[in-house]
């Protein structure tokens, strides 16, 4: 597999794919969830305003 640091703004979707990253990541983002289980579901929703640019 060919590296890039994204820097060049190219990635290669098709083999990030292949590597099953996408797989990997949620699998760690799902650990993530659960280790703060407590604080994340303790934040309130956000709203719009939270987003809001101006």
């Amino acid at each position: 597999m060919k590296h890039t640091t994204g820097s060049d703004g190219k990635f290669n979707y098709t083999e990030l794919i292949n590597a099953e990253v996408a797989a990997l990541i949620a699998i760690e983002y799902a650990g993530v969830l659960e280790a703060v289980h407590e604080q994340y579901t303790a934040r309130p929703p956000r709203s719009a305003r939270d987003y809001a640019c101006c």
